[in-house]
């Protein structure tokens, strides 16, 4: 979480506010994670699987770019980031799973793709903070992140089997 914690350092910088209850919620997200999330793993990692980061050469082979991001990171971080950006259906969360992990993932492993979502879009929502406060366009996509983030954190804090599908909703 330390880029969040340094586009929080620039939002304060530029004097910005957050939300009335981003406080609340990153600390619930941030102390739900300490106590749930459990075999983190830190290889290589891409930082931002959204879909227009990968290309499908003429030959079919898909390539992967834009590796602006890229650093040490549990993969599952990767794998959450595709379902949301991508708003993956449940079928199709399936499929990647199973393709990805090679069998579904445990219990314990879906809730950390689960935490690692609502941490990206709190994450992004900050990100899209400091483009605003510093005059770009971003606030309508804070918003559609954070309020995203805010249902998915009360969802999850009370029902752990809140499905992968529901949280790519906004």
């Amino acid at each position: 979480m330390e880029e969040l914690s340094k586009y929080e350092r620039i939002v304060e910088k530029l004097n910005g506010d957050y939300f009335f209850d981003y406080a609340v919620l990153r600390k619930s997200l941030l102390e739900y994670m300490e106590n749930n999330v459990e075999g983190t793993l830190s290889l290589p990692c891409h930082n931002d699987t959204v879909p227009e980061n990968f290309i499908v050469a003429p030959n079919g082979i898909s390539r992967l770019i834009d590796w602006e991001y890229a650093g040490m990171n549990d993969p599952s971080w990767d794998v959450a980031a595709y379902i949301l950006e991508s708003r993956l259906s449940e079928e199709a969360i399936q499929y990647l799973l199973l393709e990805y992990y090679g069998k579904l993932p445990s219990p314990q492993e879906r809730l950390k793709i689960k935490c690692y979502m609502m941490a990206q879009d709190l994450l992004w929502t900050v990100w899209a903070l400091v483009r605003h406060y510093s005059g770009d366009d971003f606030l309508d996509y804070c918003c559609i992140r954070y309020e995203r983030f805010r249902k998915n954190v009360k969802a999850v804090l009370h029902n752990p089997e809140y499905s992968l599908a529901s949280m790519v909703k906004n």
